[in-house]
């Protein structure tokens, strides 16, 4: 974590010993640099063995430059070699980071690939620059500038502990929260902390300062090859360096892992490379006693079975089967996370499901563990949204193919149905970034999604693509802050490995229609290194599938919980109380007459009240935390 303070004047400074929270919440020391306008803190966890030992923040340019760096650098050999450092071995990436910096000032960060916070101090002219990733999402950046102070740190945390930084709530944005909606548009719940989005680069000098975003898709990018199979080969190719980069890690090699295509594309991937490096996996299931809807025909419960099958093909997967606890009322009471990470974070009955796992990862000793976030953004994507590009060009051809193969494959709609929906497209044009409408539990005047800061895209595909990729970039943001606050590891997503996402952005659209199979370039890839009933599974995998189950068992503390939630004005003002205490109020006794369409409002009801109760929590000033 790394936290800092800069100013146009030395008045404003403090040089003190920072607490900060570590995996079990105790306080932990710090390093600290102070300057007459800078003081810079960090509490590093090395992730990474050349990071064992690395002492920051610290300096270099013969003193001009202090260094705060959080994270991973993945393209370490391209960069030794345009620096001209001809050995790697036992080199810190802050030491690779510092002598990028030196050839190529606040551009640096376009030059590297990784997870990463970096806040950079130049005595010279008293600037400060801080920059973070592009796609991975796991580091950000929070801010809160005055005409004359910047203050900035990894976790909300310390921010709101600063006497002078308000605490006035951002009910626009809360109200997207409480929908499951993270927009990575610069915004946080509270109106006076900004964050640094994708990409972002923010320069502070004592005149000012200005954010702005050092990458973006680029649509024009083409990457066509002869035959269909060269993508095939080059998307596995890709697939091996992701994984491999996010594969180094400090204690066991642990991933997440579940029966879709997804986590089981990095499992499967890490243990080719190399088949004498042991691989724990830990896959969360439902109790015994769970109170599961039977299945529908688009989804499937049984992860475990997929799991071992993928486990038989790899001797060394060692893979762990963790039941979910049954739900108690404290596991949903989100107090801890607030005081943690200061943001209201994933469904606590979702949580509560899988903190079995991710204790177990604690256990083991993991300092990260690999999972298969942006698996929907990338490899395991889907174009259908292509048709409506086809009509739009008048490329009837292409499109009523496409749209047979796609209703001859098992589960396809009506190929009649396809064209309309595609014509219907056409005509509506390339809609305005704007995320999607927020659900019944939110009320009318927030219910309008949040219009996005992005460029306008040239195809309704790479539009649908730009705000998905926003979306999950900045909800991994949320898991991962959720994740080093409350079980001490950080979680590393190789499907969202930049050089991935360009390739598949860039390769033809039908590259995903293939031979009308959904998400076909994923099962194509996969097909050399994962079993038939995964590559071929047409059905969406359901995680936490007694969700309904779980929150309704817990009918009379979501009343109370209600209760208290109402008795706040702010609160009332986004959230539909009336509809989320009829949707309560509807739970029968018997939770066996809950089917998997009780799912969904329920979820809703889950994730607004959490919201509520951190709106109550920042009215009570937020407590148990500490404070600078």
């Amino acid at each position: 974590m790394i936290l800092g303070i800069a100013s146009s004047s030395a008045q404003y400074l403090r040089v003190e010993r920072v607490p900060f929270f570590g995996a079990a919440g105790s306080r932990s020391e710090t390093t600290t640099i102070a300057r007459d306008r800078i003081v810079l803190s960090q509490r590093s966890v090395a992730t990474t063995p050349e990071a064992i030992g690395d002492i920051l923040p610290t300096s270099f340019g013969d003193g001009r430059f202090l260094l705060g760096f959080d994270g991973r650098i993945d393209n370490r050999e391209d960069l030794s070699q345009a620096l001209g450092i001809g050995r790697l071995t036992g080199i810190p990436d802050s030491v690779l980071l510092a002598a990028a910096w030196e050839k190529w000032g606040d551009d640096c960060p376009a030059h590297l690939l990784g997870e990463f916070a970096i806040a950079v101090w130049d005595d010279r002219d008293a600037s400060l620059t801080l920059a973070c990733d592009q796609t991975t999402g796991g580091r950000p950046i929070f801010y809160h500038a005055t005409d004359d102070r910047i203050v900035f740190s990894t976790n909300l945390v310390p921010l709101l502990g600063v006497p002078d930084v308000p605490r006035t709530l951002d009910l626009e944005r809360l109200a997207r929260a409480a929908q499951w909606q993270w927009p990575a548009d610069g915004s946080t719940y509270f109106h006076a902390i900004g964050q640094l989005p994708p990409s972002g680069r923010l320069r502070w000098t004592a005149a000012g300062h200005r954010v702005e975003r050092y990458w973006r898709p680029d649509w024009s990018r083409r990457v066509r090859y002869r035959r269909d199979s060269d993508y095939v080969d080059a998307a596995r190719e890709l697939l091996d360096r992701a994984v491999a980069a996010h594969s180094r890690v400090v204690g066991p090699l642990v991933c997440e892992l579940s029966g879709g295509l997804d986590s089981t594309a990095v499992v499967a991937t890490a243990a080719r490379l190399d088949l004498t490096r042991p691989i724990q996996t830990v896959t969360a299931v439902s109790s015994a006693d769970a109170i599961v809807p039977r299945e529908e025909s688009y989804a499937f419960h049984d992860e475990w079975t997929r799991v071992q099958t993928v486990a038989d093909l790899y001797p060394n997967l060692n893979a762990a089967r963790v039941p979910a606890l049954p739900m108690q009322a404290d596991m949903a009471d989100p107090q801890r996370q607030f005081a943690r990470t200061g943001m209201p974070g994933p469904n606590p009955f979702d949580r509560s499901w899988f903190d079995p796992a991710r204790g177990e990862v604690a256990a083991l000793g993991a300092r990260s563990v690999l999972v298969g976030a942006s698996g929907n953004v990338t490899l395991s994507a889907q174009a259908t949204t292509h048709l409506g590009d086809l009509a739009a060009h008048g490329r009837w051809v292409g499109l009523i193919g496409h749209a047979a193969r796609l209703a001859n494959a098992p589960g396809g709609a009506r190929m009649a149905g396809l064209v309309r929906s595609a014509a219907r497209e056409a005509r509506a044009g390339v809609p305005a970034p704007r995320g999607p409408d927020l659900g019944p539990a939110i009320t009318a005047r927030y219910r309008r999604g949040a219009v996005l800061t992005l460029p306008a895209a040239p195809t309704r595909l790479a539009a649908e693509r730009q705000g998905f990729l926003e979306r999950t970039v900045e909800g991994r943001r949320v898991a991962n802050v959720t994740s080093r606050a409350l079980y001490g590891f950080e979680s590393r997503d190789p499907l969202g490995y930049l050089p991935l996402v360009e390739f598949c952005f860039a390769i033809p659209p039908e590259q995903y229609l293939h031979g009308g199979i959904n998400r076909a370039l994923a099962r194509r890839v996969l097909r050399d290194r994962l079993p038939p009933i995964v590559v071929e599974e047409q059905r969406l995998g359901l995680q936490c599938p007694e969700i309904a189950a779980r929150i309704g068992g817990q009918r009379d503390w979501l009343l109370a919980t209600l209760a208290r939630v109402e008795r706040s004005p702010q609160a009332a003002e986004i959230l539909d109380l009336t509809w989320i205490r009829e949707t309560i109020t509807a739970i029968p006794r018997d939770l066996h007459d809950l089917g998997s369409e009780s799912a969904t409002p329920l979820r809703r009801v889950a994730a607004a009240l959490q919201v509520g109760q951190f709106i109550l929590w920042v009215e009570d000033g937020c407590p148990g935390l500490e404070t600078l």
